[in-house]
């Protein structure tokens, strides 16, 4: 999630954009001749006919439906209400029309005898494949593991300009950006680039600076943030060209980097921007990336701010939070470890309790046996539910569960202590005192 940057951006009604769409590529060209049309086919008259100029087609040459007659002789035609009549017959006249029938016969012989032949089927084409645009990986070693909260955040802003890309940033410590977040936003949106070149209106009480000799910066503002000032830069790059997607992801990984988090990929790089328009319609895509500088310290969580009163023990430190946690606690001796957290949640009393046996490895049991598994122990003006779950003797790297579950302010409450056995066994004096400390109202 982009927390309170994207939160903002989004109440304060800006655009939403889109990535750009892959391009696409055009389809392979057809098997046409070059007028566009397909060749004829074999049965078409035209194609067929003998070539011009041929002996053969000049002496065998005739129009279809029509006899050759001899000299002397022709026939009235059909249709024409009379008979057919014969003029000038004569006994030579029908050598003379034998003798130049054979003549015609002898010029039209039969043409070659057709021959077959066997031609293997040359291989079905195979359609090339559409290439694919390579998922571009940030080379950078892998991240520390760290789960204590981050201490450093960086907002950015990338506004692609043709052949130049412009970056905004700002870096420091989480709190302290966090009371920049809306201001930045501002200065963002106002950016303008009727110049080829970026302007802008600075918000109240931020400063120029001078910019550091060596870094390449187009410009460093400060931002005066209650004790503390905060660097703004703006830089330029050179575009690679087309690939804007490609671009950005390569840049926020850089940016991932410097605070030790992983890379994303592609398919992650919508969930990692907010596009969001200019006042002048440029498009601007934001980032917020929190996590940890080289070297920072790890920072030590607050304590829980709870709607009643409590005491913890003096060696029970404060805890990183995992879902539906509402505080936690880190218990250790040597490599013995434990964890007791405080949570809300609904289901059933002796459901929840069948479920913690199950995280210790123990069996389900009926109901009323659960039932006499609970102790009642008084924590304010409420009364809450006890039970004490270890594991049986000889079990691998054991593990046991203390759990106390009670009604109160409208909720469902669990206070829970799990971890190594033996040490969830020394400390289940103290996770008792800590129950009764605890006054609902």
């Amino acid at each position: 999630m982009l927390g309170e940057v994207f939160k903002l951006a989004k109440q304060a009604g800006l655009g939403t954009g889109s990535l750009p769409s892959p391009l696409l590529l055009p389809s392979d060209p057809g098997v046409l001749g070059a007028s566009g049309s397909l060749p004829r086919s074999s049965s078409d008259p035209e194609s067929t006919a003998p070539p011009a100029g041929s002996p053969r087609s000049e002496k065998c040459s005739m129009r279809p439906n029509r006899k050759v007659l001899p000299p002397g002789e022709f026939t009235v035609p059909r249709g024409t209400g009379e008979h057919p009549q014969t003029l000038g017959r004569t006994r030579w006249g029908s050598q003379v029309v034998l003798l130049a029938g054979l003549v015609i016969l002898g010029g039209c012989q039969p043409a070659d005898p057709i021959r077959e032949y066997t031609v293997e089927k040359p291989p079905a084409a195979r359609k090339a494949a559409i290439p694919q645009r390579p998922t571009r990986q940030a080379e950078m070693p892998a991240p520390p593991s760290r789960t204590d909260p981050a201490t450093d955040r960086i907002l950015g802003a990338i506004l692609p300009q043709g052949e130049t890309t412009w970056f905004v940033k700002v870096q420091g410590p989480v709190d302290t950006t966090r009371v920049a977040v809306e201001s930045f936003l501002r200065f963002v949106r106002g950016i303008d680039f009727a110049d080829g070149k970026p302007s802008w209106t600075l918000p109240e009480n931020w400063k120029e600076a001078e910019n550091p000799e060596g870094k390449g910066r187009f410009a460093t503002l400060a931002i005066p943030v209650e004790n503390e000032t905060l660097e703004l830069t703006v830089t330029e790059l050179k575009s690679p060209g087309n690939d804007v997607e490609g671009y950005l992801l390569a840049n926020i990984n850089r940016w991932r980097g410097q605070l030790q988090q992983p890379p994303y990929e592609l398919d992650q790089l919508e969930r990692a921007t907010l596009p969001v328009k200019t006042e002048s319609g440029q498009t601007a895509w934001l980032v917020n990336i929190e996590g940890w500088l080289p070297g920072s310290k790890p920072k030590a969580p607050a304590a829980p701010k709870l709607p009643f009163a409590y005491k913890v023990p003096d060696h029970w430190q404060v805890g990183a939070l995992r879902t539906f946690q509402l505080a936690a606690w880190n218990v250790a001796d040597g490599d013995r470890k434990a964890t007791v957290t405080i949570s809300t949640a609904g289901g059933d009393l002796v459901g929840n309790i069948q479920r913690w046996r199950d995280q210790v490895g123990l069996p389900r049991v009926d109901a009323a046996e659960v039932q006499q598994s609970i102790q009642d122990v008084k924590m304010g003006q409420a009364t809450g539910k006890y039970v004490v779950l270890n594991v049986p003797e000889g079990k691998e790297q054991p593990q046991a569960i203390l759990g106390v579950i009670v009604s109160a302010l409208e909720e469902q409450w669990f206070f829970k202590m799990q971890g190594d056995a033996p040490l969830v066994k020394a400390e289940q004096e103290n996770f008792e005192s800590f129950v009764r400390s605890v006054q609902f109202p």
